[in-house]
């Protein structure tokens, strides 16, 4: 077994608060949106990134952090998300498109930031790549909505 890993630790966190980011942005976006079909898709990618929030806390867990299922309330100034809320207020298809395209280059950063880190163990990394392939593949049907809102 991995030794507790201070690094592991605080990158997985980060990724887990932007993650849980991801999950309120695509549920805040189904709610506002008046698409019937494009409210699924926000659904449905929020249940994704659900399973991708719950290897993130197995490997926390696993690495001696302690689970969390919120987003980061100090960064919360910087969430890119948090622009969605204004952006649905008026149900604009193509305003919740951009904040959620916003949303998922964002979220991609943070993946590649914490993937280009030496320090972390190779566990760790494993689940990393798995759940950043999992947000790749979870966000293209966003990506081929926004030709279309347009």
């Amino acid at each position: 077994m991995f030794d507790k890993n201070n690094k592991d630790i605080e990158t997985l966190d980060t990724l887990i608060a932007t993650t849980c980011d991801s999950i309120e942005g695509y549920r805040d976006s189904a709610e506002k949106v008046d698409d019937p079909q494009l409210a699924a898709t926000f659904r449905e990618c929020a249940q994704e990134r659900t399973k991708v929030l719950e290897s993130l806390q197995s490997q926390l867990v696993a690495n001696g952090g302690e689970k969390r299922d919120e987003g980061s309330i100090l960064g919360a100034m910087h969430r890119t998300y948090l622009g969605l809320k204004d952006a649905v207020t008026g149900s604009d298809r193509q305003a919740i498109c951009n904040e959620i395209e916003t949303g998922e280059n964002y979220l991609k950063e943070k993946f590649d930031a914490a993937l280009s880190q030496d320090e972390l163990s190779p566990q760790t990394r494993q689940v990393i790549q798995t759940a950043q392939t999992e947000i790749a593949r979870t966000g293209q049907p966003v990506s081929g909505i926004m030709p279309t809102a347009v």
